[in-house]
C-alpha cells in the first residue's frame, strides 16, 4: 500500500565541494528527487544556519509503505509542524520532550512556537554519541515541476 510521506533530502556534500553554485546544486538534487519519487508537491529548499551552511530539500511523495529505506542517499522520512515550519524526526521529538520536561512523555505537548523555523535531527558527534542537532533554517527557494520541467522561484 502507498501513502504520502514528507521526505527531506540533503544536498550531497560532493556538490558543496565541486564549485557549483547553490542553485545548480538544488536543481541537480531536485532532478534526482523527481527521477526517483512520485512527488506530490513543490520542493522547498532550505539552508541550515550551521557552520557548513548545509542545504536540504523537503517535499511530499507517494511512498510504498513496505519501503524501509529511501531511494536516494541522504534522504530521510521527516515530520513537520506546518504552523511553525519546524522539521523533526520522531527520535528528535523524544529528545525535545526530554529537554523540556526531563523525561519522555507521549502526552507532553511541545510548544512549537519556541522552535519556529528550525530543524531537529539526531546526529552522531565525534565521540560516537547520538545527540540532538538543532538549527535555525531559512528558505532558499521553491522548486516547481510542470510536465517534467523544473522551475525555480
Amino acid at each position: 500500500m502507498d501513502s504520502i510521506r514528507t521526505l527531506i533530502t540533503f544536498v550531497p556534500t560532493e556538490f558543496n565541494d565541486s564549485g557549483e553554485d547553490v542553485m545548480q546544486k538544488i536543481i541537480k538534487t531536485s532532478q534526482s528527487i523527481i527521477d526517483n519519487y512520485d512527488v506530490t508537491t513543490s520542493l522547498y529548499a532550505y539552508e541550515k544556519d550551521d557552520r557548513n551552511r548545509s542545504v536540504f530539500i523537503t517535499y511530499k511523495a507517494t511512498v510504498d509503505d513496505s519501503q524501509k529505506e529511501p531511494k536516494i542517499n541522504g534522504t530521510y522520512f521527516i515530520n513537520r509542524n506546518a504552523r511553525t515550519n519546524t522539521f523533526f524526526s520522531i527520535n528528535a521529538l523524544n529528545r525535545i520532550c526530554l529537554k523540556e520536561i526531563g523525561r519522555q512523555d507521549p502526552t507532553h505537548r511541545v510548544n512549537w512556537d519556541n522552535y519556529r523555523d528550525m530543524i531537529f535531527i539526531i546526529k552522531t558527534n565525534k565521540d560516537g554519541e547520538k545527540v540532538l542537532g538543532e538549527n535555525r533554517i531559512s528558505r532558499v527557494c521553491v522548486v516547481s515541476i510542470d510536465n517534467g520541467i523544473i522551475e525555480v522561484n
